[in-house]
């Protein structure tokens, strides 16, 4: 399963990954891709008027990450959105808690996913390190020796 591009920038691209106690099709766990914004995490009495209180921002931002929730945090009509809409059976799940990553981009979402990785590094510490400079004249070095 491939994540799907999310049609609007006020919205992030989300993995949830959601544990099984068993499987009739020998899988661990159901995996679902989708669009999401910061409504996700807010119960029915909650209305976070600034970025920095609602969780949501803290998981989805800049840095594509991955957090292990407790399915509870969710917003409920979204959880019943992704139960109804992706054939989760809750009796089935081995845990309530939930692994959910986001990113802003699809791209980077699915590289984080198959990285198994909580973080991915973002392009400023690779130049602090030094790693894309070096990988670019690299690049640029078995490019021109093609050339030569």
């Amino acid at each position: 399963m491939n994540p799907s591009l999310c049609p609007t920038s006020s919205t992030s691209c989300g993995y949830f990954s959601f544990p099984l106690s068993q499987s009739k099709y020998n899988r661990n766990s159901t995996e679902v891709y989708e669009c999401v914004d910061s409504s996700i995490l807010l119960s029915a009495e909650e209305d976070y008027d600034d970025r920095d209180t609602n969780p949501y921002y803290q998981i989805c931002n800049h840095q594509p990450q991955c957090m292990v929730l407790n399915a509870s945090v969710l917003n409920k009509q979204f959880l019943n959105y992704l139960v109804r809409a992706h054939g989760i059976r809750l009796d089935s799940l081995r845990t309530e808690e939930v692994l959910f990553c986001c990113s802003l981009s699809h791209s980077n979402l699915a590289r984080l996913v198959k990285s198994k990785l909580n973080k991915l590094q973002t392009i400023s510490k690779w130049f602090k390190a030094g790693k894309l400079a070096t990988k670019v004249s690299n690049v640029f070095i078995s490019i021109f020796e093609k050339f030569r």
